[in-house]
Order: C-alpha cells, then structure tokens, then sequence
C-alpha cells in the first residue's frame, strides 16, 4: 500500500472516529428528552418553574413539552453532524466527491478539538497532487508568469 492509499486510509478512519464521538455527544440531550417528559407527567418537578405557566395560564405541562422540543431538536442536529462527518469519511475511502470532501473538512475546522485536528490534516492531504488525481481531478496546470509586455516603439 502506498503512501497516499495509507493517508486517505487513516484519514477515513479518523473521520469514523469523530462521526462516533459526535454521535455520542448527543447522549446527555437525549436525556433531556427524558427529563422534559418526566416533567411533563409531573410539573412539580420544575419547582417555581412550574409557576411561570400557571401565571401565563397555559396548561402545565408546556413546560415539560418545550424541554423535549428543545432537546429533540438539538439531539437531531448533533446526529446529523454526526452522520455527515461519517459520510464524509466514506467519501474519503472511497476517494469520491473531492470539492465535497473539502468543503467539510474546512467546515470541520470548526468542531474543536478533534475537527480541528482532521479538518487541517484533511486540507494538507486533499492538496497534494497525487490525492487530486486519486479522487478523478485533472492535475491543474501551474502558472506561469506571463511576460513583460514589449516596449513601446520609439518615436524619433
């Protein structure tokens, strides 16, 4: 296996990992689901919280069912993040969607700390030519300074 197999190998793998970890952070949210439901059974849980929607005279199990909205909901987008960071890790095995990967992987910058990590070593390795030829991408052609324009004639 050669170099370039090696780091794409070991870069999906690193993507599989994190997509596991992502996967995992949303745990403690789905225990808040789990919490808005127990207050929802019973408001009292809430302690003076449970007061507020007496006073705004909404039934008094709101409360309990904006917790699981809220928690629902960021429980789904973390499982998302979580599933596209996987993708993009299969996309890399599979050495397809090249400008895909590499938009993610900058976005991944962003997921400290372990995005950070992948997504600056995803950047240095899609870079290289080899990778690009690897993915389908015609190697592009290096710039070459044009030359200096002639002088203008003289006028004598």
């Amino acid at each position: 296996m050669d170099r370039d197999a090696q780091d794409l190998r070991r870069l999906a793998l690193a993507h599989y990992a994190v997509g596991a970890l992502t996967a995992l952070a949303a745990l403690p949210f789905v225990l808040g689901i789990f919490w808005g439901v127990h207050c929802m059974n019973h408001p009292e849980a809430l302690g003076e919280y449970a007061d507020i929607a007496y006073e705004l005279d909404l039934p008094p199990e709101t409360p309990g069912q904006l917790l699981i909205y809220i928690f629902a909901s960021i429980t789904l987008m973390v499982l998302l993040h979580a599933a596209i960071i996987a993708w993009v890790g299969k996309c890399i095995a599979n050495a397809r969607r090249y400008w895909t990967v590499f938009i993610f992987s900058i976005l991944d910058c962003t997921y400290a700390p372990f995005g950070t990590i992948i997504g600056v070593w995803a950047v240095v390795v899609l870079r290289k030519p080899s990778i690009k030829a690897r993915f389908g991408l015609k190697p592009t052609p290096s710039v070459q300074p044009s030359p200096p324009p002639p002088p203008p004639p003289s006028r004598t």
